[in-house]
């Protein structure tokens, strides 16, 4: 099971998808980039913005306003990246009411910047859920709950040729590729040559709408 921080104050986590692979961004944390605030850039993938951390929305609405404008698809990660089992984090459970501030509290910042949405899709913290996270996320509107196939172990801190091996090996159509970009992973560095090879082997650059049944 893949555990994930939540991201800090004023920072945004993108998963890179493709069809399917990827989207890039570039988290200020670690130093790496020289601007203020968080950066995400589109280059050639398809990617979803699954978690925003505490202000990152409201600070940088220019940010999320590019992401829309762009054509990236949003997924509701929920607000404050709270376990909605508690499983993971091992805390009590989200009560039903909890579960939809943090998808309701998400969903506004959003439509009052952008005038888009982040329906149908969720995405859970964690990658935790159960049948009630569910039935709950479901009565709000959400119909799909997008996870991921294909982990790139970059978070683990495996090499670039290590990791394109992998991407490249557990290719197949309508695959979900999960990345992270910060000092410990090498997927950043990795990712143009996973989209080459993924072409190469006649995939295309997709995302979500594209790979969900029809």
């Amino acid at each position: 099971e893949l555990l994930l921080d939540a991201p800090g104050p004023e920072e945004v986590r993108v998963r890179m998808l493709a069809s399917g692979v990827c989207h890039s961004d570039l988290h200020v944390r670690d130093g790496e980039w020289e601007r203020a605030g968080p950066i995400v850039l589109g280059h050639e993938g398809a990617g979803l913005v699954e978690a925003l951390g505490p202000g990152a929305s409201e600070r940088y609405p220019d940010l999320l306003q590019r992401i829309v404008r762009e054509g990236h698809h949003l997924i509701n990660h929920t607000y404050d990246h709270a376990s909605m089992t508690g499983a993971t984090t091992k805390t009590l459970p989200l009560t039903r009411e909890q579960r939809w501030e943090e998808l309701d509290r998400t969903e506004a910042i959003v439509g009052q910047l952008t005038g888009a949405t982040t329906k149908p899709y969720f995405r859970p913290p964690y990658g935790a859920f159960d049948d009630s996270v569910n039935v709950d996320v479901g009565a709000r509107g959400y119909a799909y709950n997008v996870l991921w196939t294909v982990d790139s172990r970059g978070w683990m801190g495996w090499s670039a040729g290590a990791i394109i091996q992998r991407c490249l090996e557990q290719a197949e159509p309508g695959a979900i590729y999960v990345f992270h970009v910060g000092s410990a992973s090498q997927d950043g560095p990795s990712l143009q040559a996973i989209i080459d090879g993924l072409r190469s082997q006649g995939y295309f650059i997709g995302s979500v709408p594209d790979v969900l049944p029809r």
